[in-house]
């Protein structure tokens, strides 16, 4: 059977700029949803891509570069539904290492890690993060199917410890991923953070939901204290 190509054409690449007056809508989407323009800037990219069988027609929206050299994006595709999840290129997780801060931590793998099922509960963690941020590794995961990929990379470093900010799903699968990281890991402390949301289905719905209120209550995400 011959693989299956991809579904779309990577162009190029280029940095995040939140006030291109051009690609200003970008910037807005992550304002509209609370999320700091300039820092998401940090760990986002802005692609330009093809639909395989409408090569002349270019898209332009932005996304997170994974360990597979591909780019998990935001995108849209289908502008009446707004911004909508797909994958330009190779699918993988990304990971944001402490050591490639500006503290240029020595052991870096000796930092707490904290893993994010999405780009925007990442980018919410951003934004409404403590001065301590740099000094931890992260991991966004970018869909529970991913989990067994984390798995294989955590277990090609020392063990560790893990903050896990699942989502609560009504299926249970987010739960269920957690769990399934949590065996395939042993030897590594894992903390399960979600008892800081657990009346929304993420840490970036809770944020959003005091944004609508209007209480501007950053999402309390950043607490030492897991459940283990």
């Amino acid at each position: 059977m011959q693989p299956e190509l991809p579904h779309y054409s990577l162009v190029a690449v280029d940095d995040f700029k939140p006030y291109n007056r051009r690609k200003l809508t970008h910037a807005k989407y992550l304002a509209s949803r609370g999320i700091n323009p300039e820092q998401a800037a940090l760990y986002l990219s802005e692609i330009k891509f093809t639909l395989r069988e409408e090569a002349k027609s270019l898209l332009y929206d932005f996304g997170m570069i994974n360990e597979q050299e591909g780019y998990e994006v935001r995108s849209k595709l289908f502008p009446t539904r707004g911004y909508k999840k797909t994958t330009v290129g190779g699918k993988g997780i990304s990971v944001i290492l402490a050591k490639n801060s500006s503290h240029k931590i020595r052991n870096w793998y000796t930092a707490t890690w904290k893993a994010f099922y999405s780009i925007m509960d990442f980018l919410t963690f951003e934004t409404t993060g403590d001065s301590e941020i740099v000094t931890y590794n992260f991991i966004v995961i970018h869909g529970d199917v991913m989990i067994h990929k984390v798995a294989e990379y955590l277990n090609t470093l020392p063990v560790g410890s893990i903050h896990h900010y699942c989502h609560l799903d009504t299926n249970g699968n987010g739960q269920r991923a957690m769990l399934d990281l949590m065996r395939e890991t042993p030897g590594w402390k894992h903390g399960d953070m979600s008892w800081q949301y657990n009346e929304f289905k993420d840490a970036h719905a809770q944020f959003e939901s005091g944004l609508k209120t209007g209480s501007r209550e950053r999402a309390p995400i950043v607490s030492k204290h897991p459940k283990i």
